[in-house]
């Protein structure tokens, strides 16, 4: 398989305030103060600096590549699969603030660009997650409510936290709708029209980010792995090896007990296994941001660029 290196991002210089990994500064000169902006303006310099680099293989069959799409694409964060519209939205930030300038992208299933622009004037989009004929879209500190067949806005959802840093978005199969807030610590559940606060905790759920929800319970993927009980909210931290799974950025369910976990920098993406095995899956890996899968195909934002892998039968549920 294919990826996409980042030949040295750590010698990256940056007029971000904050740069850093594990809390300490990747870059000289700057402050090193454990911030969510910056640990996510770092996000994006990964992404940018693995554009420049070259493509070599893996000797990890796990994943093979089955196309790239190298838009033009504007920091992209998230890929969201639709298989009815035989679509992949892809959000593009653009900026992570209140401009205006964000937008989603549409790509057919065989990585062609459909749309660039399919939807704009949003502020930072980063989460996508497709129900239906609603796309849902996590918008900087609000969730905006896209009908598919018109590309049009039908709503968004306020939270009312100040500077949540909303991130990723996980739909239940009961249809309930998670969000994670990375500056917030806290998930947030959509009830009642409204984008309220789930659950709240400053030290297990710091940097929220990545969300996979299942009628039993939700993982986050926060600094460590976590599990929490959708009946009363019990969380059980870390979840997998915490050796390997921490400063996390994605989770995706294979199937139930089992998931796909991406990390920030330039590690392997790895499996958490039904019976809590964490195993790496794809060694030498770039930055992978939010991604999603369907039936056997994993589609993620890499640079700046976007990328389909074919998923082994080792990864199957039945593998």
């Amino acid at each position: 398989m294919y990826f996409i290196l980042c030949s040295n991002p750590g010698r990256l210089h940056s007029g971000f305030n904050d740069a850093l990994i594990n809390g300490r500064s990747q870059f000289p000169g700057v402050n090193a103060n454990e911030t969510v902006m910056g640990r996510i303006l770092l996000s994006a310099i990964f992404l940018f600096c693995a554009v420049a680099a070259t493509i070599r293989p893996s000797a990890d069959a796990a994943m093979t590549v089955l196309w790239q799409n190298m838009g033009p694409f504007e920091s992209p964060e998230s890929a969201a699969i639709d298989l009815v519209q035989e679509a992949i939205f892809v959000s593009n930030v653009s900026g992570y603030e209140r401009n205006g300038a964000g937008f989603i992208s549409r790509l057919s299933l065989d990585g062609e660009m459909v749309d660039r622009q399919w939807l704009a004037g949003l502020n930072a989009p980063t989460g996508l997650a497709v129900q239906g004929e609603t796309l849902w879209v996590v918008d900087f500190d609000r969730l905006v409510e896209v009908d598919i067949p018109t590309a049009s806005v039908r709503r968004s959802y306020p939270v009312a936290d100040t500077d949540p840093l909303l991130n990723d978005i996980s739909v239940g199969p009961d249809g309930n709708v998670f969000v994670t807030g990375s500056a917030s610590n806290t998930i947030y559940r959509l009830s009642d029209d409204q984008l309220l606060a789930w659950r709240r905790d400053d030290e297990i759920l710091r940097f929220a980010n990545g969300i996979s929800v299942s009628a039993d319970h939700v993982i986050v993927a926060a600094y460590h792995l976590v599990k929490i009980d959708r009946s009363d909210g019990t969380i059980t931290e870390p979840i997998g090896d915490p050796e390997h799974l921490y400063d996390l950025e994605s989770v995706v369910s294979l199937c139930p007990g089992r998931y796909l976990i991406s990390v920030i920098g330039n590690r392997p993406l790895y499996s958490l296994e039904a019976g809590g095995r964490t195993v790496a899956i794809a060694s030498h890996e770039p930055y992978l941001a939010d991604f999603d899968i369907a039936r056997d195909m994993l589609v993620v934002p890499s640079g700046d660029m976007v990328v389909a892998f074919r998923l082994s039968e080792s990864l199957h549920c039945d593998g």
